[in-house]
């Protein structure tokens, strides 16, 4: 109920792009029990969200031209943006 409240409050605010912010390793712990528990199937987009910082339309939308795999790190071409590195 306090998520659905929260979301509600926050409809139509713009995201902050200009800030980057990292999980603290408690957050991480925490998050990653709840995926877990309830959404064990969708761990590989919730690994490769938490890796890379990519949005889940971003991962379905991804194409093999866009990934440079050769590069260290890997990257891939984020549209409209820099370039982001993969940590495989």
């Amino acid at each position: 109920m306090k998520l659905a409240y929260r979301l509600a409050q926050t409809h139509g605010s713009k995201e902050n792009n200009e800030r980057i912010r990292y999980l603290s390793d408690a957050e991480e712990i925490k998050l990653r029990a709840v995926m877990q528990r309830a959404h064990a199937d969708r761990i590989p987009e919730f690994e490769v969200a938490l890796m890379t910082g990519m949005r889940m339309s971003e991962q379905l939308t991804l194409g093999w031209n866009q990934i440079d795999l050769d590069a260290e790190p890997s990257t891939w071409i984020k549209p409209k943006t820099a370039v982001a590195a993969l940590y495989a």
